[in-house]
């Protein structure tokens, strides 16, 4: 597998310094349907809606994407790019000037302008929307229309991460929106992104054209179709046979299975997988027991064993490049045979996970199991997973959540902190104290020795009271047939797709 070369990279807000792996490339081609000029990929996750203010969740904002622009994007080496924006400052501690383009319309001919911009984050702003996408902006609180092509993002404190927050939201097309409601334009979406929306057919996929007119470089590729494809046998399987070009999610221990016309690419990823355990009601309630997980965990050992060493094993609820991530902390010891005095005397749990992610939740459900736990896995279809663990139904789960930006408040404040609690219940979990630090330390972003300074004490308290079991970072694994030219993997999931091409 062509893999990132380390996993000591950078990432945060002064420098977000990536090493990524090398393109995908070589020989020969896929064989099967697949020719020509149209682009198939395969995931895992459906597309909860194409509604750029309706959704949460990886899988359907990189599909979102391909037909809505934000404002500014991540590159690779996740460092802040203009995109719809030209360029951005700081004119107070609590507003941002925005400049945008002048050049661009939206595929049915709207015009982009700020008036756009504001349409959309009003969406997000207003309360009867209940955006899952407020959180990304937590700080955001009005948008003012300047000129035509100037906004002014006024926030509720200083925040000197703002423009990361604003690369993760999309633009529609505000006259279409309006036209049409939020309901249709969920189903058939307009924006200004490299590809236009065909349609969602569920034995076809999602198809897209490309946008001819879009203001950035014009996709090489005539059409890209995004297929859901949730068992991982039969996504290696859909890439063998050329019915795929590109696959995500692919398991460690199956990347040696791609050679040939397929091969495995990766880049260092920015997840922090978990096991999140309901603080509220049931077995976990009681802070010893989950302790007592914390200490029946080997994380080295899942790193090693099923990430085959494409992970990064987890002391804290951060990873090394996070911008908050403590090295000094020691965490808990790997010591079965203390967790076993507490797990051993609990009635049987359920570990709920999704099928791509459940080869994981089986090894840390033996670790459990050899520590005393009697605990048997749930593996699941993504939208009732997410629905139950969204509603603090589950209570012990597998999950991963996303650091794109490479800062703890994007994961912290989700999970741990209460103002979030409402939408998103997870673990349940909620502390006045951990409010406070929450608050205080994003506050002194990103001067990160003020900020750091209230960051400690909060992994100290975060994993004295353990709502998580941290596990690993790991990097992301796709598949790939050596048709494909010119795909970078990237460390945040999504699929870069303009530069590619396919060749015999």
């Amino acid at each position: 597998m062509t893999r990132t070369p380390a996993r000591a990279i950078a990432v945060g807000l002064a420098g977000l310094a990536l090493v990524l792996t090398s393109c995908a490339g070589g020989s020969g081609q896929a064989s099967g349907s697949v020719q020509g000029t149209e682009l198939v990929i395969a995931q895992t996750e459906a597309v909860q809606t194409f509604d750029p203010a309706a959704f949460r969740g990886r899988a359907t904002q990189y599909v979102v994407r391909q037909i809505m622009t934000p404002l500014m994007e991540l590159d690779n080496d996740l460092q802040v790019i203009p995109a719809l924006a030209t360029e951005w400052e700081m004119v107070s501690d609590t507003t941002w000037q925005v400049k945008l383009r002048d050049d661009v319309t939206f595929t049915n001919g709207e015009v982009f302008d700020a008036a756009a911009v504001k349409y959309n984050f009003d969406r997000i702003l207003d309360p009867d929307t209940a955006s899952p996408r407020r959180s990304l902006v937590v700080t955001l609180d009005s948008v003012e229309v300047v000129d035509e092509h100037t906004v002014n993002f006024h926030t509720t404190q200083r925040d000197g991460a703002f423009p990361l927050a604003l690369a993760y939201i999309e633009m529609a097309a505000p006259g279409y929106m309006e036209e049409v409601g939020p309901e249709q334009f969920a189903k058939s979406p307009i924006g200004t992104g490299p590809f236009v929306f065909v349609s969602d057919n569920p034995g076809r996929g999602i198809i897209l054209e490309r946008n001819e007119d879009y203001f950035g470089e014009v996709a090489k590729v005539e059409r890209l179709v995004i297929k859901v494809i949730p068992e991982t046998a039969s996504r290696i399987a859909a890439l063998q046979s050329g019915e795929a070009h590109i696959i995500g999610n692919v398991p460690a221990d199956l990347a040696a299975t791609l050679f040939g016309s397929t091969e495995a690419v990766s880049a260092s990823g920015t997840e922090v997988w978990h096991l999140g355990m309901q603080v509220e009601r049931g077995q976990f309630a009681d802070k010893s027991v989950r302790q007592a997980m914390q200490h029946a965990v080997n994380q080295k050992e899942i790193a090693e064993a099923v990430f085959e060493g494409g992970a990064e094993p987890l002391n804290q609820p951060a990873f090394q490049n996070m911008n908050c991530y403590n090295p000094d902390f020691e965490g808990y010891d790997f010591d079965p045979e203390k967790a076993s005095k507490v797990l051993s005397e609990l009635p049987p749990v359920t570990l709920d996970t999704v099928e791509s992610e459940k080869y994981v939740a089986e090894a840390i459900a033996g670790q459990l199991r050899a520590a005393g736990l009697k605990v048997n896995v749930n593996s699941m279809e993504d939208g009732a997973y997410l629905a139950r663990i969204n509603a603090g139904d589950s209570e012990l789960y597998l999950a991963s959540w996303g650091a794109g930006r490479g800062t703890c408040d994007e994961i912290w404040r989700q999970h741990f902190h209460s103002s979030t609690r409402e939408s998103q219940v997870f673990t349940g979990y909620t502390s006045p104290e951990v409010d406070r630090l929450i608050d205080t330390a994003f506050s002194h972003v990103p001067d990160m020795d003020a900020a750091n300074e209230y960051y400690e004490p909060l992994i100290e308290m975060l994993m004295d009271d353990s709502p998580w079991v941290p596990i690993v970072n790991p990097d992301q694994i796709y598949g790939v047939s050596t048709s494909v030219k010119g795909f970078v993997p990237s460390p945040i999931g999504q699929y870069n797709v303009t530069g590619v091409e396919l060749k015999e």
